[in-house]
């Protein structure tokens, strides 16, 4: 069985400026003569995705036999020539699962098919490491980086019982080539393959650091090492990866002024418009004195919350937007004539229906905010300046289609406005967000509990545990005559999940960590 994919990384032509960078994915699982893996080939595709969105084009390569090994290195090398003259790669990153050995002082991954009783066929009928890296030598790459989630036990135990060490050998890194080596296990130690339908432990810690954005490779392998040994150790296991490296300057997998902005402006943008990044930042969530008013009981006491990257919509998700997504407006009651109002009447469960269907579209994995990640965008994240709307202490400039009973009370002349209007009517906050205070309230992905405040967790809170069978709202609606009241971002309500209403909608959200 063989897959072979060419996956270009889509970006704009200001992102296109950037250095060029070019990955070969191998995933070996169904061995033939051997002990077959659990995982290779989903730590392979997971890899392309995250390599994908770090930037790279991708050469993936499942289940490759002893040819297929052999010309993916001429792959990659004709791949390195082909764009040497109008835009040469800067970055090769060479990523395998799989088995692989050890055999005097040389590390070998090992083909699916491979046949071996002797430490000479073994050498003659597999890849050596050195094939792969000698041609990014060759090819004077600036940086180099390999991933070897290589080191598991001996796939040929009564052909080789004096095969050579356990794991692999740390290998020399030339000094003309600024190298990163990461193995997924200390030199002579083993690595655990992870459970079935899982990814390797090595591989799923570097999926959950590698698109960190503003960390060094350093860095962010430093986190992998420790998340592995965590998970590892959870499981009965002892496993300890190892880095080499002569890189002295600092090198980023994903950089907020660059690739993360690109990313927010993917083909996703026909379906669901713009996403915003948020910069991940600590900040007091809830109601705090001298910022909030009035203060209920539900949103005491304020605490300190911690929250990574991640994007949310510009606006709520749109009518016109749930009919490109969903195909039509069947099963939903809204004013089909204004595409451009917010999508509401609907229940959290089918909100859940129109993610599903969007995120077989997309590239991506949207879901709805948390509601720190919620509360923290509508206060203008690391911008904020502490106001008490949404982007304005004066709710006339941010709450959409308030009514007020008195005249000069209502921004906007008349109770006219008294319905849900199209998003973008009002000024945005700090972070160019629209319409988070009044117009709709919006689902929050968490489960409401009106004492969750007292025992929230600090870094990346998820709500309350229990299916408390109601779902939190935010943001507050377009019917209260006392939006200064009850549009502040502090403010949270809730619904049962199967309920639907009007003035009741959504936005979305992707985290920067996706696998």
């Amino acid at each position: 069985m063989l897959i072979i994919c060419l996956l270009p990384f889509s970006l704009s032509s200001q992102a296109a400026k950037q250095p060029k960078r070019l990955a070969m994915v191998i995933g070996n699982a169904l061995y033939q003569h051997s002990k077959p893996l659990l995982n290779p080939v989903k730590d392979a595709d997971s890899m392309e995705v995250a390599l994908k969105q770090c930037g790279f084009e991708v050469l993936k390569y499942c289940n490759a036999d002893r040819n297929v090994m052999e010309q993916a290195s001429i792959d990659l090398s004709s791949k390195i020539q082909n764009n040497q003259a109008e835009n040469p790669i800067e970055t090769v990153l060479f990523y395998y699962s799989g088995h692989g050995m050890e055999l005097s002082g040389e590390n070998y991954l090992i083909p699916v098919d491979a046949v071996v009783n002797s430490m000479e066929e073994a050498k003659l009928r597999c890849s050596p490491v050195s094939r792969f890296s000698s041609i990014l030598q060759e090819n004077e790459i600036k940086y180099s980086i390999i991933l070897l989630d290589a080191c598991r036990e001996n796939p040929f135990p009564k052909q080789m019982k004096n095969w050579g060490s356990k794991g692999l050998a740390v290998t020399n890194i030339p000094a003309s080539l600024k190298s990163f080596v990461g193995y997924a296990a200390a030199p002579g130690a083993l690595a655990w393959d992870g459970e079935i339908l899982g990814n390797g432990v090595y591989t799923k810690a570097i999926l959950q650091h590698l698109r960190t954005p503003d960390r060094t490779i350093s860095e962010i392998f430093t986190k992998v090492a420790k998340s592995t040994e965590e998970m590892a150790r959870a499981k009965g296991h002892n496993q300890t990866p190892f880095n080499l490296t002569n890189i002295t300057e600092d090198f980023y997998f994903i950089r907020t002024q660059n690739q993360l902005r690109e990313l927010s402006d993917g083909k996703d943008s026909a379906f669901i418009g713009k996403m915003i990044l948020v910069a991940g930042g600590s900040f007091v969530m809830g109601c705090k004195e001298g910022r909030d008013y009035p203060c209920k009981l539900d949103v005491r006491p304020s605490h300190e919350v911690i929250l990574d990257y991640f994007f949310i919509g510009q606006t709520e998700v749109t009518v016109g937007q749930w009919k490109a997504v969903m195909g039509n407006l069947k099963g939903v009651q809204v004013d089909e004539s204004c595409l451009e109002c917010p999508m509401e009447n609907i229940s959290f469960d089918q909100i859940q229906g129109f993610i599903a269907s969007l995120n077989k579209k997309s590239q991506f994995r949207y879901r709805l905010p948390t509601e720190a990640e919620w509360e923290f965008a509508a206060r203008g994240g690391r911008k904020s300046k502490n106001y008490r709307f949404a982007g304005s202490n004066n709710h006339h400039e941010v709450v959409s289609n308030i009514f007020r009973s008195e005249p000069e009370g209502d921004f906007r002349g008349s109770g006219e406005m008294k319905k849900v209007m199209p998003v973008k009517q009002s000024i945005p906050n700090e972070l160019g967000i629209y319409d988070m205070s009044g117009n709709v309230w919006e689902f929050c992905q968490d489960w409401y509990q009106a004492d969750y405040y007292q025992k929230s967790e600090k870094k990346n809170p998820r709500g309350p545990l229990e299916d408390t069978q109601y779902h939190t709202i935010r943001g507050s609606f377009w019917d209260f005559e006392k939006p200064e009241d009850n549009c502040g971002v502090a403010n949270r309500s809730n619904i049962h999940h199967s309920m639907r209403a009007q003035k009741l909608g959504f936005r979305l959200v992707r985290s920067v960590h996706q696998n």
